[in-house]
């Protein structure tokens, strides 16, 4: 394979990932001077469902203790407590995971109109560019 080819190669890839994966801004052209429209960050959602999923299940765990003869008495009772209050917070558990799953499918519905979005922008400029040319 030549050079112009590997780079065409790249070129194209590259063009392919950011149709699946539009920025912050849908049909920006620096030739033009088009700013382009302005897409919402997703990534602080992202985060704050990452931060969701890792506290899912927390309610009802017994934080760990140093070891000693107090301290295995003090995680014996609260395992003890945890069981017993365990029918109890199984709802809000599930809760979690069912909000932690509607956040994925936010996160997903978002990421498609941000796609829609970037193509839509694509495809005008493109017929902006044809028009200027006939």
């Amino acid at each position: 394979m030549e050079s112009a080819e590997l780079i065409a190669i790249l070129r194209e890839v590259r063009e392919r990932v950011r149709a699946r994966n539009p920025e912050t801004s849908a049909g920006a052209n620096g030739a033009t001077g088009t700013p382009g429209i302005a897409l919402p960050d997703l990534l602080p959602l992202l985060h704050a469902r990452d931060a969701a999923l890792g506290k899912v299940a927390a309610i009802g765990t017994v934080n760990p203790r140093s070891g000693g003869l107090l301290n295995a008495i003090v995680q014996a009772w609260k395992r003890f407590v945890a069981r017993v209050l365990d029918w109890h917070v199984r709802e809000q558990v599930e809760f979690n995971r069912k909000i932690v799953d509607y956040a994925d499918a936010a996160l997903e519905a978002q990421r498609e109109a941000n796609r829609a979005i970037s193509e839509m922008a694509a495809r005008l400029a493109a017929q902006r560019d044809e028009m200027g040319r006939g």
